[in-house]
């Protein structure tokens, strides 16, 4: 009854191994000296003596402690479980795995039935043998082979000395076997103790303290020598180092305004080196990632039944690669984990990380001229999908990308190494749990923020992004699901450009000194699968009828106050505003029925007192969503203050990160004076004024006529000069937006109708 043995992987892939019936026990491990089949010795999943197959009574059974992991045919199982004639073996989690196959011998005639019925013969497969009973098998094995040739010598001495002898022997052996099996049971408690300090953080301190020796600091430098810290890289092979794709796009925003390097740390006192960013390489899903989420917003309901937005994790796939010169100065790389540790990761795992921490932090955070980087210590505690899921997946770090930790971090850390306490880096932080204070972002004390996995840096690192393709099918798929159930909402620009037409159309009725503005003071997401009410049938026009879900919604109005309810959807819709008995509503004024697709459609309308009214929304049983929002607008008597704040805000707006952020907005000039030249050209009077930039980004110039008379602006460069933009709209408040490449000199033009006119400017730019 031979018994034949094949790795399925690793180094001897489709070798085999015969072991005959006369051998009674078979060890499996990384031991060579000890095993029979032998795994190789960095497959540490596998212990040293891993598990055994036993031979007893023409079966084959398999042995192994409780604190080892060996799956049968997929199948997690326990020692003393009988082997089929034909099984696959896995040794520790995600290990090596092993075909196994025995038959029975042919030489003796068939076994005649036991007369034991089905149910019962599959108990008794399936259990495990008692531990004694293995104990028994293994000790008779040993001992007989030990004993037979000893009998044999004794008897050609002394033959009637021969059942003393066989008992003193046999008691011997007994005790021996028992000696080697508390050594066994010893060397297994002593692994297992290792792997709990390993597991426990036991020396992440001094792995840390070495990465720091190979984690920078990113400067964004100036053509002035002005300089600003913002990120943190780290070695991750010659010549390169790894950040956040976010960090990263820095170089190509700065243009020629400027320069990008690393900086190695001072620690115990050593003179930084700068190194010059000459390239990067960004991970191919950041930018996909943005580009599928671009037109969605993630959303959810609150206690009192109201949509809000949700604020994202990050992006996905944020990581590259830096390139830079001198690079035999560089400190030594750190090693990435690999898929092994990877696979084995776990949330509660210990780790920390190395970088540069700034945002709100007290003398900002790290010292430019000589950095110190900070060291944080946490655990992992979760790990997911960028959608907050654990995704079942092939391959580790193939969906499940997101790791969840409770490391404390802020604006700075951006790229920081995540690592284990084997020295390994197992993720690369990338965004920060925070609340709003105003517009400051303020790091929580939740306890949870986010890292990518670093498989993905490896990704970009070799050029091997072939795993991507399954994840970007699934992102795909997963927003789009997302959609269907309600839990994230589709921006429509179509219903910006109609709130920012009825704002106009509200402020040409109220007069030129009224500033409108809007807010959404309702909405609601709905899939039509979850309306209870029955399909009604309508007629339009010369249409037989359409069928149609309803959805009627209450809506509590102020008095005399302007709304636009609107709704959207993927198939036809309709709008009504009804009173309590299901007539159209006299309480309010309609002012117009808007149009702007068939799946898009408003009515703006007017309160003449303080009531409420229902709404009825109609949708094609086609449609597989409906939304609506009740817009209220805000009517306020202009003064200059409230006109600036307005720009500033509205300027503001259109500089929001995805994930609503807002920059920190500073004021870097502000000029008054009067306007008393005619123009040269224009019937007009003028006034200039000089506008120095000393270094590059996002500009907002904004002007006010103190005695609100009508006023245009434009900008001018060069010479000759030439207009590169203006504001001739009709009101006393213009302002433009632009966006300076470096240091530069421009002129602003101040126009009036009337000499002697007063005005005020003002120079904005972000943080």
């Amino acid at each position: 009854m031979p018994l034949t043995i094949t790795y399925l992987d690793g180094p001897m892939q489709d070798t085999s191994i015969e072991i005959g019936d006369d051998v009674e026990q078979v060890l499996l491990g990384r031991d060579p000296e000890r095993c029979q089949i032998v795994l190789p010795p960095d497959q540490t999943m596998v212990g040293r003596e891993h598990c055994s197959i036993i031979r007893s009574s023409g079966r084959y059974f398999l042995e192994l402690g409780a604190d080892r992991a060996v799956r049968v045919n997929d199948e997690l199982v326990e020692g003393g479980r009988a082997l089929p004639m034909a099984s696959e073996l896995q040794l520790g989690p995600r290990g090596p795995r092993l075909r196994v196959l025995w038959e029975k011998s042919s030489r003796l005639e068939a076994t005649t039935p036991q007369e034991i019925d089905h149910e019962e013969l599959e108990r008794r497969e399936s259990r495990a043998v008692r531990g004694t009973e293995l104990d028994a098998l293994a000790s008779s094995a040993g001992s007989t082979r030990r004993v037979t040739s000893l009998v044999g010598m004794v008897v050609l001495l002394l033959l009637f000395l021969v059942p003393v002898i066989y008992f003193v022997l046999q008691g011997r052996v007994g005790e021996v076997d028992r000696k080697v099996a508390g050594l066994d049971r010893l060397e297994q408690k002593y692994e297992v103790m290792s792997d709990a300090m390993a597991s426990s953080g036991a020396g992440l301190q001094d792995v840390l303290a070495g990465a720091a020796e190979s984690t920078y600091l990113v400067v964004y430098q100036g053509e002035e020598g002005n300089e600003l810290g913002f990120g943190t890289a780290w070695v991750v092979g010659p010549g390169s180092l790894a950040t956040n794709a976010h960090v990263a796009e820095k170089l190509e925003q700065i243009g020629d305004a400027g320069r990008i390097v690393v900086r190695s740390s001072s620690r115990a006192g050593t003179i930084p080196v700068d190194h010059l960013v000459e390239s990067t390489s960004i991970h191919p899903g950041y930018g996909e990632f943005a580009e599928l989420w671009k037109g969605y917003v993630p959303v959810r309901f609150n206690a009192l039944k109201n949509m809000e937005h949700v604020r994202s994790a990050g992006s996905g796939c944020d990581v590259a690669i830096l390139r830079v010169g001198n690079a035999e100065q560089l400190a030594p790389p750190l090693p990435l984990a690999d898929m092994d540790t990877h696979a084995a990761l776990s949330a509660g795992e210990p780790v920390g990380y190395v970088g540069y921490p700034m945002e709100g932090m007290a003398v900002e955070g790290v010292n430019l001229q000589r950095p110190t980087p900070q060291v944080q210590v946490g655990r992992i505690t979760a790990i997911t999908s960028d959608f907050n899921i654990s995704e079942k997946e092939s391959y580790p770090g193939e969906l499940n990308t997101l790791l969840q930790h409770s490391l404390p971090a802020t604006g700075g850390a951006s790229g920081s190494p995540l690592i284990n306490s084997k020295g390994q880096v197992v993720g690369i932080l990338s965004a920060v749990n925070f609340a709003m204070l105003g517009k400051k972002r303020i790091p929580t004390g939740v306890g949870v923020n986010f890292a990518q996995r670093s498989n993905l840096v490896g990704e970009v690192l070799d050029g091997q992004t072939g795993m991507h393709a399954t994840r970007s099918t699934y992102w795909s798929e997963e927003i789009d699901d997302l959609y269907a159930s309600g839990r994230v909402a589709q921006k429509d620009v179509d219903l910006e450009v109609l709130v920012a037409g009825w704002e106009s159309m509200i402020s040409s009725q109220e007069g030129e000194d009224t500033l409108v503005s809007s807010t959404s003071i309702e909405d609601g997401f709905f899939s039509t699968e979850t309306l209870h009410a029955n399909p009604l049938v309508l007629g339009s026009g010369d249409d037989l009828g359409i069928d149609m879900y309803a959805r009627e919604i209450e809506l509590s109005l102020e008095g005399n106050s302007h709304y636009l309810l609107a709704a959207e959807s993927d198939g036809p819709v309709e709008l009504e505003l009804l009173n309590e008995d299901g007539s159209l509503a006299e309480s309010v004024v309609i002012n117009e029925f808007i149009e702007v697709r068939p799946g898009l459609k408003a009515i703006s309308f007017s309160t003449k007192q303080q009531g409420t009214v229902r709404g009825r929304i109609l949708v094609g049983t086609e449609a597989g969503h409906m939304a609506y929002s009740l817009h209220e607008a805000k009517v306020a008597r202009v003064t200059p203050e409230i006109a600036l704040n307005w720009v500033k805000d509205e300027w503001l707006k259109g500089l929001e990160t995805p994930d609503g952020v807002a920059p920190e907005i500073i004021e870097v000039g502000h000029w008054s004076g009067s306007i008393d030249t005619p123009h040269a050209t224009l019937q007009v009077h003028a006034a200039q004024q000089l506008i120095e930039l000393e270094e590059a980004g996002p500009y907002l110039l904004a002007a006010i006529s103190d005695d609100k008379g009508e006023l245009d602006m434009r900008l001018l460069r060069g010479d000759p000069q030439e207009v590169i933009a203006e504001d001739d709209a009709d009101d006393w408040y213009p302002c433009i937006a632009f966006d300076a490449s470096g240091k530069t000199r421009l002129e602003a033009e101040i126009f009036s109708p009337k000499a002697g006119a007063s005005y005020r400017i003002w120079l904005f730019k972000t943080r």
